[in-house]
């Protein structure tokens, strides 16, 4: 195979990744609107984190392939991957209550612009992508903001000009910049020597030992109707797999096309509430959904 062939293999790997987390991320959001109101935000994440470390830990200790890289691992590998672990707990905790209190067509964009943020990183630090993928890139997050540019309502007030959606958006931007430094850490230092599988075991065991100890020193009540439980325990089990997803992007090296792809999870959240919740999308939100279309089309190309 070619040099330029086995880059363009990579790069459809990392477009193929960062669009399946995604998916998934979309899901998962959408599915914490749903639970957080009714649940609480400690049990939601306690339960969905650890529904992640079991799973994950018990395939790295069954699996001697998925585990090779602790055999010899890299100090600085593992030290990225344990310093993004707790950035990763706090950018959760900050969407899950920005979900809870605002609406998810102003929370969730405002998160998924953690793409921007990790690509201005990446590209910083010395990552080089085609003309047409920058493109790309840059239209998906001019996409994302126009997305993110809340609705007028009925009386004619924005979104965010409520208390709740005030409070939703500082929520949402807190994520943001919490996920969009995660994923730069891991994808530059932690994902190529460790794989895609054992930098989201750390991450998963890490947030559910934190969630758990804040859990015996607040004393919260844990216990869950069967109806909570399967909501709780299917959205821990999407949400695993939109990291694995990330992960196995981030390996291959194409750290901006990744995170900006998955940061797309946005668009999949307020596509639901607006298809099963009953927001609605105005105009200029609409422009960016077709924005955001144009540059994946670009991002391919580069």
């Amino acid at each position: 195979m070619t040099s330029g062939g086995a880059a363009g293999l990579i790069r459809g790997m990392a477009v193929t990744f960062g669009l399946l987390a995604a998916l998934l991320w979309g899901v998962t959001d959408f599915l914490i609107r749903v639970i957080g109101r009714s649940v609480g935000v400690h049990r939601s994440m306690l339960y969905a984190q650890g529904v992640g470390a079991v799973p994950i830990g018990l395939w790295l200790a069954c699996n001697p392939a998925a585990r090779w890289p602790l055999h010899d691992p890299s100090p600085t590998a593992l030290a990225a991957a344990l310093g993004a672990s707790p950035l990763g707990v706090l950018a959760t905790l900050a969407l899950y209550r920005g979900l809870q209190v605002g609406r998810v067509g102003l929370v969730s964009p405002i998160a998924g612009a953690y793409g921007a943020v990790t690509a201005a990183l990446s590209l910083a630090g010395g990552e080089t992508i085609g003309r047409a993928a920058v493109a790309g890139i840059a239209a998906v997050v001019v996409g994302g903001l126009l997305v993110s540019i809340p609705a007028r309502d009925a009386s004619g007030a924005r979104d965010g000009s409520s208390p709740d959606g005030r409070a939703g958006a500082l929520w949402a931007i807190a994520a943001c910049i919490g996920f969009g430094v995660q994923f730069w850490v891991q994808g530059r230092f932690a994902a190529p020597q460790l794989g895609a599988v054992v930098p989201v075991g750390i991450y998963y065991a890490f947030s559910t030992l934190a969630l758990a100890v804040a859990a015996v020193i607040r004393r919260p009540p844990l216990a869950l109707s069967p109806r909570d439980a399967a909501s709780v325990l299917g959205t821990g089990a999407v949400a695993v797999l939109g990291f694995v997803a990330v992960s196995a992007g981030l390996a291959t090296g194409q750290v901006a096309i990744v995170t900006v792809l998955s940061s797309l999870q946005s668009a999949i959240t307020v596509g639901l509430a607006c298809a099963l919740l009953g927001e609605q999308l105005a105009r200029h939100q609409w422009l960016g959904v077709a924005v955001i279309v144009a540059g994946l089309g670009l991002v391919r190309l580069g």
